[in-house]
């Protein structure tokens, strides 16, 4: 091939680059392309911020404790689901808490505390001082109760049901808890709870 042969054909080449910078780019122009694109099912909006405050609009907004200072009264009328009953009023042994008990329940003792309830302590109220160990098998969320700022979760095991809550008096904590088995709650929920809301503190003396 002639020296002026080999000439037109490199012009011939560089011509036809300049008309295609992609193609000598292809790599690089593809690949930044790509990167400026959002896919099409993919938002650009973080997703956790709804969710926490999905969360939050559901959080209870009654209170179902008041934590009243106990003013000496021994006998109340509680009453819950249509029904009514007396109730004596026991200061439990450790805290300084006190409940009303209706007839239906009686005391059970034992070396932390009492608990309250009825037929031979399988349904029954206990009250303790707060600890995070108290809420690791919480896993269930009734719907019924998630109306209260308090309750903070359920447990069930077998046909024994669990529902837990935390409530704050005078800058200490304390776990309620309310245990019932599975038949047995329609009538212990409505009464144990009618029960909890008219728990008192009891000031040193």
């Amino acid at each position: 091939m002639s020296r002026w042969s080999v000439l037109i054909a490199v012009i011939l080449v560089m011509s036809a680059c300049n008309n295609n910078p992609a193609a000598v780019n292809d790599g690089k122009t593809q690949s930044e392309s790509e990167a400026n694109k959002t896919p099409k099912n993919q938002s650009t909006s973080p997703q956790e911020p709804e969710k926490i405050n999905k969360a939050n609009s559901e959080k209870g907004t009654e209170n179902l404790f008041d934590f009243k200072e106990y003013d000496g009264t021994k006998e109340i009328t509680l009453e819950w689901g249509g029904q009514q009953s007396s109730a004596q009023f026991m200061k439990a042994p450790i805290l300084p808490l006190g409940l009303y008990i209706p007839d239906k329940m009686e005391i059970y003792e034992f070396e932390d505390g009492n608990r309250w309830g009825y037929d031979q302590d399988k349904n029954s109220i206990s009250i303790l001082e707060f600890s995070d160990t108290y809420l690791t098998d919480l896993n269930i969320q009734k719907k019924e109760l998630q109306k209260f700022k308090e309750y903070v979760g359920s447990h069930q095991e077998g046909v024994l049901i669990t529902d837990a809550f935390v409530v704050e008096k005078e800058k200490h904590q304390y776990y309620v808890e309310l245990r019932y088995f599975e038949d047995e709650q329609d009538q212990a929920l409505p009464m144990f709870l009618e029960v909890v809301r008219h728990i008192r503190h009891v000031a040193a003396q």
